[in-house]
């Protein structure tokens, strides 16, 4: 035999056998499936735009229902990081925030798009730094916080997508003005939000997955989000609900010949036992 057919077969059989130690059943513990939201991402640009022309439209309003409004506003922010405030205070700014959002709005129809616009026009130069220390806390608030609890920052670096961050921007304004959480949301919003949400809320029930978690599914495949099933399948294993987990992470194999679904259904199966 020649040389060079002696490594001809040397190099045949290690790939062989790599193959194989490949393709052996491994139990691998499950991780949240890697969400990128490539399609919010490509419009956040035609997003910003779209914003900075609606906030141009706040700049019209004007009132005491606006002046009150931009105060409980920038009270609001300023709460979040202040020392507390006495019991029922946050209570009275909600409704009145929600209350004058109304009056406006019947005032000045479009006045809820053209004001959150204008809200989310702050919210890049605040996360940048740029807007002074009162400004940015009045922008900002607890948001900072909130990138940190849901792992889209950490130790004040953005580690989220941007499409992601601006979504959960959107949310808390949304929410704070009693307006559904995906109040104005895109298709590709909705995916971003509900699908980092989904998988990065904690499952800490002791009944079973999280209800907040199980609904931000809910709401990330009602929005048509691809990875619906296996973010099912991580939320039963976080939540304990190994078998369950199993069966979902098996199907997922079967449907796709992934190695990883199979993986992780053993791991899931060896808890389970």
């Amino acid at each position: 035999m020649t040389p060079s057919g002696a490594r001809l077969i040397v190099t045949s059989v290690a790939a062989c056998c790599a193959f194989i130690v490949l393709t052996l059943p491994r139990a691998t513990a499950p991780r949240p499936p890697l969400l990128l939201p490539t399609d919010a991402e490509r419009e956040l640009p035609d997003t910003l735009a779209t914003e900075a022309r609606q906030a141009d439209e706040a700049a019209a309003l004007a009132g005491p229902a606006f002046e009150r409004l931009s105060r409980l506003e920038a009270e609001q922010g300023r709460s979040e990081v202040g020392p507390g405030e006495p019991p029922g205070v946050a209570g009275e700014r909600a409704l009145g925030l929600q209350r004058l959002l109304t009056v406006l709005e019947r005032e000045h129809p479009g006045a809820t798009v053209a004001l959150r616009a204008h809200s989310m026009t702050r919210l890049w130069p605040a996360l940048r730094g740029d807007l002074d220390p009162a400004e940015e806390q009045e922008v900002l608030g607890s948001f900072p916080r909130m990138l940190e609890r849901y792992g889209a920052a950490r130790d004040g670096r953005r580690l989220a997508p941007r499409s992601v961050v601006h979504a959960m921007y959107k949310a808390r304004w949304n929410v704070l003005h009693g307006l559904p959480q995906d109040a104005g949301f895109s298709p590709a919003e909705e995916r971003a939000f509900w699908g980092w949400a989904a998988a990065h809320v904690e499952s800490a029930s002791a009944d079973g997955m999280d209800p907040l978690r199980f609904e931000a599914i809910r709401r990330y495949a009602a929005a048509e989000g691809p990875a619906a099933r296996e973010l099912l399948a991580f939320g039963a294993y976080e939540a304990r609900e190994y078998a369950h987990a199993a069966r979902l992470y098996q199907d997922l194999f079967e449907e796709t010949g992934h190695l990883r679904y199979r993986n992780h259904a053993r791991a899931s199966l060896l808890l389970a036992q």
